[in-house]
């Protein structure tokens, strides 16, 4: 009998498993790619700010807002694997796309920044849209 329970537990727990996994292309799209692109960019953006390196920190929020615009038309694995969407799709899709244009806002207002007060608001900026988007939309490829 408890060999009988424990048999039907463990095939239980073995199906919820999988009903989780990540998507077998996770991590391995050209969203994927460019949002790995904006993560090191984000990156040089913090570190060259604290250092006070100017010239690279414009550099960094070029490329950044080069990546926004490049990521702006694909969709997100957590939506879709198709090239057709859903009605409730191409709604997700629609608040991505927003999202996207939020941050290529605070690229933009970083790009145009005239002193560190500004350029430190922009940074805040970034870095908020960026995580609510990572929220919404990204995949944990590690499940």
């Amino acid at each position: 009998m408890i060999k009988k329970v424990l048999l039907g537990a463990l095939i239980s727990l073995s199906t919820m498993s999988t009903a989780f996994a990540a998507h077998p292309m996770c991590g391995e799209t050209e969203l994927a790619r460019i949002m790995s692109d904006m993560k090191n960019n984000m990156k040089a953006i913090k570190n060259s700010f604290k250092r006070g390196e100017q010239e690279l920190l414009d550099d960094a929020a070029k490329a950044l807002l080069s990546n926004i615009r490049e990521s702006d038309t694909l969709v997100p694995l957590s939506i879709s694997d198709k090239q057709e969407l859903s009605e409730e799709q191409k709604k997700q899709f629609n608040d991505y796309q927003k999202g996207m244009a939020a941050l290529e806002e605070a690229a933009m207002e970083l790009i145009a920044a005239k002193d560190d007060a500004e350029r430190k608001a922009a940074i805040g900026k970034i870095g908020k849209t960026a995580k609510k988007g990572h929220k919404a939309f990204k995949m944990d490829c590690d499940e």
